[in-house]
């Protein structure tokens, strides 16, 4: 079975296939309602749900950051936390998550690392579309 509920720290790859930076939960629903990090890995699903107290944990580096693609639907709530291994340039936008439909009710974004603090300071603002959750680096702390 490659289902993952009730997650509280998820250590990847669980019952997946991992192939180098990719990680594959075929044909598997991932439930997040903890504290889940995926780095700068890309990660495949059926279907994702993160409930309001889960937390995504993804790296930016400047070639390559986290994604979570889910070939289903996909359902965000809860916090994202967002390190900078990297400085963007303003206006930079990167996608962490994709899915065939997306819910997106990220309740935080949390800037950390390179660029988040200071008297320049920058943060991470989220998007979304119909299929592909957004961040874009703008000016300003992050208000969480």
């Amino acid at each position: 079975d490659r289902d993952v509920t009730g997650v509280q720290t998820c250590a990847l790859p669980i019952s997946a296939t991992t192939v180098g930076t990719f990680v594959e939960f075929s044909g598997g629903e991932l439930v997040n309602n903890g504290r889940m990090s995926i780095g700068t890995a890309q990660v495949f699903v059926s279907t994702f749900q993160q409930g309001t107290a889960g937390i995504i944990v993804v790296t930016l580096k400047s070639a390559r950051h986290g994604l979570l693609q889910a070939t289903e639907s996909a359902t965000v709530g809860g916090t994202l936390v967002v390190h900078n291994a990297y400085q963007p340039a303003v206006g930079s936008t990167v996608i962490v998550l994709t899915a065939s439909s997306l819910t997106d009710s990220v309740r935080c974004v949390r800037t950390t690392g390179t660029g988040s603090t200071g008297a320049n300071a920058h943060h991470w603002s989220d998007a979304h579309t119909a299929t592909q959750l957004l961040l874009t680096w703008v000016p300003g702390r992050s208000a969480c």
